[in-house]
């Protein structure tokens, strides 16, 4: 390998398709999850389309540290259950359930 290509990139909630066409086009993907995680921020949410046409906020809940300080990407406690899976279930059905192939996604 002559050169290799680096690609280097925060995780995001939801990536977008550009994120995999990076990865795609690198010889060695850095993810870094050392930063400083932030509420709000692609870290923990991203827009979808939705059924009308309209942009929708998804969003992962984070456990909220003690001390008010987050915690790198890293360490950031994700707090998934069952209700919020069923709901972005829902969400990503109402948005995309017409779309070509969803059904084969279940």
């Amino acid at each position: 390998m002559d050169s290799p290509r680096v690609a280097l990139m925060q995780p995001t909630f939801w990536p977008w398709q550009g994120y995999f066409g990076l990865v795609a086009a690198a010889d060695v993907f850095v993810l870094l999850d050392d930063f400083q995680f932030q509420r709000h921020s692609f870290q923990q949410r991203n827009r979808i389309r939705a059924a009308d046409g309209t942009e929708t906020w998804i969003s992962v809940p984070v456990a909220h540290p003690r001390d008010g300080v987050f915690p790198t990407l890293g360490a950031a406690a994700p707090l998934v259950d069952a209700k919020w899976r069923r709901r972005l279930k829902t969400t990503l059905d109402q948005s995309y359930g017409r779309a070509a192939h969803h059904a084969t996604l279940r």
